[in-house]
């Protein structure tokens, strides 16, 4: 039986120590995903929308009206769950596509006034929470940390881009 910790979990075994949990970043920042998915989802669930579909909504309030292809520049979904938000938020009244006058063969899709009436509600609920996070920690920290997420980001897309010969390092 392994050896428990003050926890009562077990031990991590010696050969594993070379990373713990509480340092393994991709660890930690999922946690912190979890736990923020958590708290957000009192803010659009109410309002009858899915985590996708507040994704979308986010990124049509915050760029504009673009074509659906466009929104996979900005979430971490497959196109069909794009096309699934954007009908679902289109079916709610959120959402509509119109054809861009510039390029008739192109359809956008765009907020309706209603949908950026709720996005607007649940983002003053959204900075409720941020400032309630960051309340105490000085506004050059926070402003640090969201560089260094912007810098990792950066760094994670560059490794991924990078052609997967031999091993990792």
């Amino acid at each position: 039986m392994p050896a428990k910790c003050k926890t009562g979990a077990p031990a991590p075994r010696p050969e594993m120590r070379t990373l713990s949990l509480q340092d393994n970043f991709s660890y930690r920042l999922s946690m912190l995903n979890f736990l923020m998915g958590k708290m957000t989802q009192g803010i659009y669930s109410p309002e009858g929308l899915s985590s996708h579909q507040w994704k979308v909504l986010s990124v049509l309030y915050a760029y504009g009206p673009m074509p659906a292809s466009e929104i996979g520049l900005w979430v971490t979904f497959d196109k069909a769950a794009i096309s699934r938000a954007v009908h679902q938020l289109r079916t709610l009244g959120l959402a509509e596509r119109k054809v861009r006058e510039a390029d008739r063969r192109t359809k956008d899709v765009g907020l309706t006034q209603r949908g950026q009436d709720v996005y607007a509600g649940m983002a003053r609920h959204m900075a409720q929470i941020q400032s309630r996070l960051f309340r105490g920690i000085p506004k050059d920290d926070v402003k640090t940390l969201f560089k260094l997420i912007g810098l990792l980001e950066k760094r994670v897309n560059d490794e991924l881009a990078r052609p997967a010969v031999g091993s990792p390092g």
